[in-house]
């Protein structure tokens, strides 16, 4: 990494399995993924006070938060994010697990894909899920505090629906 010019200097080896993530693309251009938690698990949720989650958005322009690892840790890095008004990004991938109205609000987009839409949203979206199921889930979480939701759906390609509105844009070919 520190040779490709990404600044490792938070990285911190711990004993143990490292996590592993599998992702599976389908034919049909679903995506499935499989986590194994390990070494993403071991965070001590005292250190993870707010002189840490400044250290760790002190020169960010936009933080991109995924779900595998503990939430306190996600909530800890939004919320200094929030404090030094930066932009923040959550990837809904990894755990399945619910995701707090505060945090909703501490981040400028959420962005799930569609089970992960459905299960935060207490949807049934099957994989051929109409635009306007897709967008009515997305409106759940912005009455819970969201302002953008970014649904990306496979081939489908994404939908990003704010209160003011659903734009949409086709998957990239060949991806």
């Amino acid at each position: 990494l520190e040779l490709a010019g990404v600044d490792a200097s938070r990285v911190d080896a711990v004993a143990g399995e490292s996590g592993r993530g599998f992702v599976v693309l389908e034919d049909s251009g679903e995506v499935l993924s499989i986590v194994s938690r390990g070494a993403n698990w071991r965070w001590d949720e005292a250190a993870c006070d707010d002189a840490w989650a400044d250290g760790v958005v002190r020169g960010a322009s936009v933080v991109l938060l995924q779900r595998e690892v503990p939430e306190f840790v996600n909530e800890a890095v939004a919320e200094a994010a929030a404090r030094a008004k930066i932009t923040v990004i959550q990837d809904c991938g990894g755990e399945d697990r619910g995701i707090a109205d505060a945090q909703l609000k501490r981040c400028a987009y959420i962005a799930p894909n569609l089970s992960e839409l459905a299960r935060l949203a207490g949807a049934d979206l099957g994989r051929d899920a109409a635009d306007a199921d897709v967008d009515a889930a997305c409106r759940v979480l912005l009455k819970r505090g969201a302002s953008k939701v970014l649904a990306t759906l496979g081939a489908r390609g994404c939908r990003l629906v704010t209160a003011q509105g659903v734009a949409a844009a086709p998957a990239v070919p060949g991806v």
